[in-house]
């Protein structure tokens, strides 16, 4: 159809790659881990070298060195503190950085989750958009619109999700940042960069979305009027058509016909309406599909609900009696042109 856009919106990925650029700062992270783990292998050789230490003071007691057992012991103790205070700050960083480092692992997973799922309506979009838009091709095209609509909508609650996510990662951001203050990580991690770059990535997907479903509306919109349009023709055309063979077959009075060329004509002539009735049967029936497709829109294309329900109603009712009507008739001109023969014949 002319006029129609093809604006397929193309995933931006420059969201997605800020947060990959901003994980990539998360180095300091495995660092930091790396760092405790060492600290958590020497908490050992440290235990075993203050309890031979002790132990060595235990058995010297009595020795006339007390005043390097005293500094000895000072020196023990001192060192034990270091390391439980470097071993506690260790953790504390570590936790921090794990909490912000996983809200953005879920975050990234449900933002991914939901553009894949964009794209591919994007892609959907397009294919109804091509091909041909006959009544059947556009009956189709409607039933596959309406559809992604609902699962547009249905999706929706995803992108909410995503704000949810978005938040955890805000929070998870302030956390560190107030913990920073207090303790001094001598990590280099930027939370308010990170905040911003999670939020322009959910602004982004919010109107990638929208500008989705505005346009899954507009084409359900066009589709529809058009759909409208050719059921209207139709519509016309199947009425001009029944009025037509209504009027011929009022002027055909079968039982005042004893002339056996003529009932013979006129049999041949049913025979042949038969095989029109059997031509516009398709007709019929592809127009109940398209009424019954536009009456199912959630979109207001049909100027007035109740003639269309009428008009496909009256033409259905009028095929299917000159249907049967014509199937009567040849059975009527069959028998009578039996009686005639054997009139003759007698």
């Amino acid at each position: 159809m002319n006029g129609w856009c093809n604006s397929s919106s193309p995933s931006d990925g420059r969201e997605a790659e800020d947060i990959v650029e901003s994980l990539k700062t998360f180095q300091q992270m495995y660092n930091l881990a790396e760092h405790h783990q060492k600290l958590s292998r020497k908490e050992q050789e440290l235990v075993l070298a203050t309890e031979a230490a002790q132990t060595f003071l235990e058995q010297n007691v009595q020795d006339p060195l007390r005043d390097e057992e005293v500094a000895l012991q000072e020196i023990l103790n001192v060192l034990m503190e270091e390391y439980e205070s470097a071993l506690s700050s260790a953790d504390s960083q570590l936790n921090v950085i794990e909490d912000l480092h996983l809200e953005l692992q879920k975050f990234r997973k449900d933002h991914d989750e939901f553009e894949t799922f964009m794209s591919h309506l994007e892609k959907e979009l397009t294919k109804i958009k091509a091909g041909e838009f006959d009544s059947t091709s556009l009956t189709f095209k409607l039933k596959k619109q309406q559809f992604l609509f609902k699962d547009l909508q249905f999706h929706k609650g995803d992108l909410r999700h995503l704000r949810r996510s978005w938040k955890s990662v805000i929070d998870a951001a302030f956390h560190f940042e107030i913990r920073n203050a207090i303790e001094s990580y001598k990590i280099q991690i930027d939370p308010d960069a990170i905040s911003q770059h999670v939020e322009e990535t959910v602004e982004s997907a919010d109107a990638r979305f929208n500008t989705l479903r505005s346009e899954c509306i507009g084409l359900g919109t066009r589709l529809g009027k058009k759909l409208f349009e050719q059921w209207q023709e139709k519509a016309d055309e199947l009425r001009l058509w029944l009025e037509r063979i209504e009027t011929e077959r009022r002027m055909v009075q079968l039982e005042a016909i004893s002339n056996p060329e003529i009932l013979q004509q006129e049999l041949e002539n049913v025979m042949v309406l038969q095989g029109e009735i059997s031509e516009h049967e398709d007709g019929v029936e592809k127009l109940q599909e398209a009424a019954k497709c536009l009456l199912s829109l959630s979109i207001d294309v049909v100027p007035n609900v109740l003639q269309l329900r009428k008009t496909t109603a009256t033409i259905e009712q009028r095929f299917q009696l000159l249907r049967e009507e014509t199937s009567e008739q040849k059975r009527t001109l069959e028998r009578r042109n039996v009686q005639v023969e054997d009139l003759e014949d007698s």
